[in-house]
Order: C-alpha cells, then sequence, then structure tokens
C-alpha cells in the first residue's frame, strides 16, 4: 500500500509543477479565500437588494486589491505589460477602421430598407423599434466577429513561444504558470478589447433614435462579454495543451463549431420520451429536459430561440430574460474557470513532455503497417507518409466523434419514420399478378418523399462536410514551410538538390492527401445517399471531382500565405481569414455594395433584373458550399425540369468550377516564382554556370605541346 502511495505521488508532482515554499502557500490560502469569501457572498445575497449586492461586491473588489498590493496574489506579473506594449506596436489601425466602416453600413442600410422591413414609422415608438432592430444587427455582427477572431487571437500566445523556442525561457525564470497563462491572456484580450471598441460611436448614434432598452442593452453586453471571455479560455486551454499553433486554433474552432452542433440538436429530444425521463440524484428529481436545458445553457442561439417564443406567446421577454441571462453566465464562468485552472496546471509538465519529445508515440500497430519506399520523389514520401498529422487534443476527439455518430442520426429518423409506409404492403406485392407491377411502384409516393429527405441531408451533409475537409486542407498547407522554418529544418530543404517545382508539388499533394481520413466519413455519407436512392452515381462523380479542384486551390492559398509568413500562427490566421471569405464571406461585401442598395433605391427594369439574376447566380458558382451541395443530385430529371433561374445557376456552378481550376494554374506558376524570390533560391537545380565551373574543374588537364628555340617540337615528357 505505502508503495502504491508514493507511485501516485510522484505521478502527481510529475503531472502538476507544486511548490511548498512559504509565498507559495499564502498565494494559495488568499486565493482560496478570496474565492470562498465570493462564494459565500453569492450564496447569501440572493435575497438582498440591488444596493447591498453592489456594496457587497466593493468589499470583494477591495479585498482583492489589498491582496494584490500587499504581493499575497499575482495574478499577471510582467507578461502582461509585455503583451500590451507588443500588441500597441501592431498596425491594427486599418482592420479597425475596416470593422467600424462594415457597421456604419450595416446599421445604414435598415434606413434604406425600413419600408421593406416595415420600420417606416415616423412616431417615438417607431424610432424606438428602429433602434432596437439596429442594435440586433450590431450584436449579431460584433458576436460573429468575437467568434471568428479570438480564436486567431489568442490560440497561438503558448504555442507560438513553443515553436519560437522561447517558452523554455519563460519556464526558466521566477514566473508562475498562473502569471504566464494569465498575462497572456489579459494582454490579448485587453487588445481585442480596443480593437471591439471601435463600433462604440455606432451605439452611441443609436441613443438619437429614442434610445435602446436598458435592459436589452444590459444582456446584449452582457451576453458578448462572457462568450468572449469563455472562448478566449478554450483558446488559451489549447494553446498550453498543443504544440503547434495550426493545431491549437483548428481545435479551437473544432470544439466551439461541435458544441454549437451538438447542443442545438439536443433541443431535438424535447421531443422524444427522454424529455420526460427522470432520476432522483441526491433526493432531487432530474428530468430528462433539465439535462436538455444544462446542455444547452451555453448556446446563445438556444436562448435567442427561446426569447422568440417567448415574444410570440406572451408579447414581452422581460420574465424570462434574467433566468437565461443567469444561466448562461453560470455556463461561460463555469468553462473559464475549469479551462484556465487546467491551463495553469498541466502548463509546465506537457511543455516539459513536448520538448523532450514526449509527445511523438509509436503507433500500436507498427509492425504490421507497410513502409512505403522513398521513390523517386522524396518530397512527395515526407509530406505524405512522413509529416505528423494534425494533433488534437482528447477533447476535441471526442467532440469531433459525436459530431459523426450526430450526422449520421438523421438518416436514421429518416428511415424509421418512412419504413411503415414503405415496407407496409410489401405482403401484397408478392401476391400481386400483374408482372408489371413492381414494389417502386406500389409505393411510388412513399419512395420519392423518402428519397428527398435523403437527398436533402446528403446535400447538408457534402456541403458542410466538404467545407470542414477544404478548411483542413488550406490549415495544413499554411504550416507546411512555416512548420519546417520552426522545426529548422528549412535550411537543409533549401540546400537539397531539390528544385523548387518539386518541393511546391510535395508541399501541394501532401496538403490535399492530409484529409484522407475525413474522406472516410465522406464517402460514407455519399454512399449512404447512394444506396438509399438519395443520390446516383452522376451526383457522385461530382462531389468528389468538385472537392478536388476546391482543394486543389484551398491548398496553394495556403501554401501562399506560408511563403510570405515567417510563423505558423500569421499565416494560419492570414489563411483561414482568406478561406473563409472564399467559402461565403464574399457575399457580405456584395450584399453590402451591391444587392442591398439595388434592392434599395428603387425597382429595376426587365434587364436590369435579368444582370443582377447572372450575377447572382455566377457568386453562387463561386461559393463551394453551394456547389458540393447542389452536384449532389439524386435523378437525372431533375437537370431536365430546370426552370429558367436554375439553369442560370447551374452555369454559373460550371463557371465557377472553370474559375477555381484557373487559378490552381494561375497559383502553380505565382508560387513557384514568389518562392524562388523569398528565399533567394534559383528554379533549377544546377544553374548554367555552376555547370560550366563543375565540366571545367573536372575535365583532365591536356598537357602542352613543347617547342624549342629552333621551333622544333619536342617530345612530351614521360
Amino acid at each position: 500500500m505505502k508503495t502504491r502511495l508514493l507511485i501516485a505521488g510522484g505521478w502527481l508532482r510529475r503531472q502538476f509543477a507544486w511548490s511548498n515554499t512559504r509565498q507559495s502557500w499564502q498565494e494559495r490560502l488568499g486565493f482560496i479565500g478570496l474565492v470562498a469569501g465570493g462564494a459565500a457572498g453569492w450564496y447569501f445575497s440572493e435575497n438582498w437588494s440591488p444596493e447591498q449586492r453592489v456594496v457587497l461586491l466593493a468589499a470583494w473588489l477591495l479585498g482583492l486589491a489589498m491582496l494584490l498590493r500587499r504581493g499575497l496574489l499575482k495574478l499577471f506579473g510582467p507578461v502582461f505589460f509585455y503583451e500590451l506594449l507588443r500588441g500597441s506596436r501592431r498596425r491594427v489601425h486599418l482592420a479597425r477602421t475596416v470593422y467600424a466602416v462594415i457597421l456604419l453600413f450595416a446599421v445604414s442600410y435598415p434606413f434604406l430598407l425600413r419600408e421593406e422591413l416595415d420600420l417606416n414609422d415616423r412616431s417615438l415608438q417607431g424610432q424606438a423599434e428602429m433602434a432596437e432592430f439596429l442594435f440586433r444587427v450590431f450584436f449579431f455582427l460584433q458576436l460573429g466577429l468575437i467568434c471568428l477572431l479570438t480564436p486567431l487571437m489568442v490560440a497561438g500566445a503558448i504555442s507560438s513561444e513553443k515553436e519560437q523556442r522561447t517558452l523554455e525561457f519563460m519556464l526558466a525564470t521566477d514566473l508562475r504558470s498562473r502569471e504566464i497563462i494569465l498575462g497572456k491572456l489579459a494582454g490579448r484580450l485587453a487588445n481585442m478589447t480596443l480593437f471591439l471598441l471601435a463600433g462604440l460611436p455606432i451605439i452611441a448614434m443609436l441613443q438619437l433614435l429614442g434610445g435602446i432598452d436598458p435592459g436589452l442593452l444590459f444582456v446584449g453586453f452582457a451576453a458578448t462579454g462572457l462568450t468572449f471571455l469563455s472562448l478566449a479560455a478554450v483558446s488559451i486551454w489549447h494553446s498550453a495543451m498543443l504544440k503547434r499553433s495550426r493545431d491549437a486554433i483548428v481545435t479551437t474552432f473544432l470544439s466551439a463549431a461541435g458544441y454549437i452542433v451538438l447542443s442545438s440538436l439536443a433541443q431535438l429530444l424535447r421531443m422524444t420520451q427522454f424529455a420526460q425521463w427522470s432520476v432522483t440524484v441526491g433526493g432531487k428529481l432530474i428530468y430528462g429536459y433539465d439535462m436538455i436545458d444544462a446542455i444547452g445553457a451555453g448556446n446563445i442561439f438556444v436562448h435567442i430561440g427561446t426569447l422568440e417564443k417567448q415574444l410570440l406567446t406572451q408579447g414581452s421577454f422581460n420574465d424570462v430574460m434574467p433566468q437565461l441571462l443567469k444561466e448562461y453566465a453560470i455556463f461561460h464562468v463555469g468553462l473559464t474557470v475549469v479551462c484556465l485552472l487546467w491551463a495553469m496546471l498541466r502548463l509546465r509538465p506537457v511543455a516539459i513532455a513536448q520538448s523532450s519529445g514526449g509527445e511523438v508515440r509509436k503507433h500500436r500497430g507498427h509492425w504490421f503497417r507497410w513502409k512505403r519506399p522513398v521513390g523517386a520523389r522524396p518530397m512527395v514520401w515526407k509530406e505524405v507518409f512522413a509529416e505528423p498529422r494534425l494533433r488534437m487534443h482528447w477533447v476535441a476527439r471526442i467532440v469531433i466523434l459525436l459530431l459523426m455518430l450526430a450526422s449520421f442520426w438523421p438518416p436514421v429518423q429518416i428511415t424509421a419514420e418512412h419504413w411503415d409506409s414503405i415496407f407496409a404492403n410489401l405482403d401484397s406485392y408478392f401476391s400481386v399478378r400483374d408482372p408489371h407491377n413492381s414494389w417502386q411502384t406500389y409505393n411510388s409516393n412513399a419512395w420519392d418523399r423518402y428519397t428527398e429527405e435523403m437527398n436533402a441531408w446528403t446535400r447538408g451533409m457534402s456541403g458542410a462536410l466538404g467545407t470542414l475537409l477544404l478548411l483542413a486542407v488550406a490549415v495544413r498547407a499554411a504550416g507546411s514551410i512555416t512548420g519546417e522554418r520552426a522545426k529548422q529544418t528549412l535550411d537543409e530543404l533549401l540546400a537539397s538538390p531539390l528544385d523548387n517545382r518539386e518541393i511546391i508539388f510535395g508541399k501541394w499533394l501532401g496538403s490535399v492527401l492530409s484529409v484522407r481520413r475525413g474522406w472516410i466519413w465522406l464517402g460514407l455519407v455519399l454512399f449512404i445517399g447512394f444506396v438509399s436512392g438519395g443520390l446516383n452515381g452522376i451526383g457522385v462523380s461530382l462531389v468528389i471531382l468538385s472537392w478536388f479542384i476546391y482543394a486543389g486551390f484551398f491548398a496553394f492559398v495556403g501554401l501562399w500565405f506560408s511563403t510570405i509568413c515567417r510563423n505558423s500562427f500569421r499565416s494560419t490566421a492570414a489563411t483561414l481569414l482568406v478561406s473563409i471569405f472564399m467559402l461565403g464571406g464574399h457575399w457580405v461585401a456584395t450584399g453590402l455594395c451591391c444587392f442591398l442598395p439595388a434592392a434599395a433605391f428603387g425597382r429595376m427594369d426587365p434587364d436590369e433584373r435579368e444582370v443582377m439574376q447572372w450575377f447572382a447566380a455566377l457568386e453562387l458558382g463561386c461559393t463551394p458550399p453551394f456547389v458540393l451541395g447542389m452536384a449532389a443530385t439524386r435523378d437525372l430529371v431533375e437537370w431536365q425540369e430546370l426552370r429558367e433561374y436554375q439553369v442560370k445557376v447551374v452555369v454559373g456552378a460550371i463557371l465557377g468550377l472553370a474559375v477555381f481550376l484557373l487559378g490552381i494554374f494561375l497559383s502553380w506558376s505565382l508560387l513557384v516564382s514568389r518562392f524562388a524570390r523569398v528565399f533567394g533560391r534559383s528554379e533549377h537545380r544546377a544553374p548554367e554556370r555552376y555547370v560550366e565551373l563543375q565540366t571545367a574543374l573536372s575535365t583532365e588537364p591536356v598537357e602542352s605541346e613543347k617547342v624549342d628555340p629552333a621551333g622544333e617540337q619536342l617530345p612530351p615528357a614521360n
């Protein structure tokens, strides 16, 4: 027993950094007292007045200030000020200006479309409704910006230090783990907050329209702040657990998107018997809908749906808003605390394991794996077989597994719903004497409905899953060259006899093939759609062909930024922003600058409407998620019964694929020349001068003929 305790104690010491100094214990006791005081105040002040709660909060903040002043509690340290100084030197003025202009356009267009939006009332109440509508537009835009930029800004805080080999020096100083984590987090949040404050004048302008409901304003800012804080905590946790910025950014996006999707799908369980299922825990009866509410407590879209339902039924959502905000705050504050504590406790052990090679693990089935020879293309072999794959934490792997299982639930549900209607008269089919009658014709209507629903699922999954794999290809390409620089292997690669085209082709092909495990998921979707009748062979071929064209182009996008950027964090961030813009973000720009002005400034004549329809069809054709979903056709009859506008959409999709295919060839030539110019490397394996010099040095010297002064030729010397 004693030996087991010693082994367990040694494991704990290896897993968690611990110090027994007097100062460390003072800080721990001060932190425990601060947390205990806050929890006790929260519990006993439930029936207090708001004024008493404000006084209690002021006392708690005073205690925190005293602990910080006496040095009994250190939160940020010098890392925070370094991050502030570093962030202030970045050129973000252009980004702030662009963000402010987008917000200004977004809140200006409702004035132009107030008749279509039924907001043309000039009374005070109408102006107040207009201000409330504009605030909702501002809220969703700011929330979307937070969800997009926070992982890009925060997820590389610790992992970038690992890539640059500077975290080891930080850990060798007197800095504690919490000072590093909280300092990095607070510095990044401060810079991000200054960026978000660019939209504050927009809120000030809305007050001129009659003001905004203070409750709505408070709830909007509280929800935005809580989402911002928890997403930043998840990002810094991934950054501390993973070694590469690319992996941290991708897993953060996957974790956030996975939770939104899974918690939204969990709301469908309310229509099943699981909602009435109950269990007794500690003498308290817990129903299934309580678990569903707990799962969706951090999903803002679930709460927005609840508020809209309350508004339609009761006419006001002021009664349920405090309770929803309380649940939302408890979820996100708890998630923030868990992520920060986990990151602070595991920072040093994980960093030591990663720096000493502890992250590399042998495959259990390596004896049964076929080792492919290098062959004539060593760069392709290196990128496809030797390069490590995307590393994810086990939490992210569980999220992806749940997403995969959830994606196959709709076909099971669709099949269960149509099972009786399709197979109910199966016995009567065998008793029918008409040889021309068949099961499909007997139940043609039920079968058509079944195939239509399966086709809808196949199209949705093809677009969503295909887009996810395209982003994975782009991110993998974004870290291919900068990863060589971080591993200090780029010099050896440039000094090799491989020419630029061989290096770029190997990187490009390795990026496209890096998601070959994801093809299994997409292949299962296409196979189920084909077997169930929701997809035919032409649709399968079109989806596969379209995906490979898009993947080839997005791989070049990632390689371009990986070539011109100096680290993986910048290249990954730039690649994701450009990829999101090309996957559908361009609709925001065209909507603000083209479609909304055309709809606002009066009616269009038939010729202008025709031009606008062709422009919209071409833009749809340049949107990969839409094309991947549209390509999943189930019957050739669909192509024969197309309407006029649908024909334009098909033509736009074909032209869009041609544009992306042309972009692959143009990107190839541009990237080869850019790679040679950035690294000062010739495109040829051996320049002409080098060949001439080698020829001159390798040629044996020819003995010159000797002539005596008399002009007679002498015999050569032995």
